[in-house]
């Protein structure tokens, strides 16, 4: 007997823990195979952050690379309610309610995926630096700080994350075709946005520095780590574009919210 046929609601019900139950089963058969992948992907992944060559460029390079497919890999995550073909018909004629159906997704894009992509990287770079004692670098002494609770950079990046998954979902709901090509366009456009405001961002700290170094009387010395670092933690421009971004998220998945409410019959 199929999924469907064990939930039953009205849009009068009130929550139901055993529709939500039924509902994970419904989605599961198409995020499976996601769900095998990327734990492995993962470990691989992990792997090459506890690469020490001897050579601190290349490990450098494998934290760089690790690092900057991560967040692009947990935004396109969601893709996977997409396998299989168009199912949104039939989840538009489930009996359950639309708020049923969010929490169910929201639970596996917000939880899951997340667990199943930065578990053990984090893991990695925990035995890296505090059971391996390998060598770092100014890249990992920057990635490090930047995955530190304590720096304001690790809330810019948790908020742009949540955006761009959350601009993916609307699009999976959105979009009648073509949703994992829309998908793909709008992070790179998202991206080019967001460098954007980097740069306008790095012109501003690099004329408050010249300034300030021109009042000294002295001349402005080249980027290093540490400065490159201070430079990330400029507070009030970090939380306004944190806060942004976050924003951005929140409206992002209320309107996708929106969008299965109003396709629920």
């Amino acid at each position: 007997m199929s999924t469907t046929a064990y939930i039953s609601a009205t849009p009068r019900d009130s929550w139901s823990w055993h529709r939500i139950g039924r509902l994970f089963g419904f989605y599961l058969p198409r995020l499976r195979k996601q769900m095998i992948i990327f734990p492995i992907a993962s470990l691989l992944l992990a792997s090459l952050l506890l690469v020490n060559a001897g050579d601190g460029k290349f490990d450098q390079a494998m934290f760089v690379l690790v690092f900057t497919a991560l967040p692009y890999w947990f935004a396109l995550g969601p893709l996977s309610l997409t396998s299989g073909g168009d199912s949104r018909p039939v989840e538009r004629m489930l009996p359950a309610l639309p708020a049923e159906k969010f929490f169910v997704q929201m639970v596996y894009i917000l939880v899951v995926i997340p667990l199943m992509v930065y578990a053990l990287p984090v893991v990695a770079m925990w035995l890296r630096a505090s059971v391996l004692h390998l060598p770092t670098g100014p890249m990992i002494d920057m990635i490090y700080h930047r995955c530190s609770p304590r720096s304001y950079q690790f809330y810019v990046n948790l908020a742009d994350n949540l955006s761009m998954v959350a601009l993916v979902f609307y699009i999976i709901w959105r979009a009648n075709r073509n949703r994992v090509f829309y998908s793909i366009i709008a992070i790179v456009c998202y991206q080019i946005f967001l460098s954007i405001l980097g740069g306008i961002y790095g012109m501003i700290w690099a004329f408050r520095k010249g300034y300030e170094d021109g009042l000294a009387g002295r001349e402005m010395d080249m980027p290093t780590p540490e400065s490159i670092m201070d430079v990330l933690n400029i507070e009030p421009l970090l939380l306004v574009i944190g806060g942004c971004t976050f924003v951005a998220a929140v409206v992002l998945f209320y309107l996708s919210y929106r969008q299965i409410a109003h396709k629920q019959f």
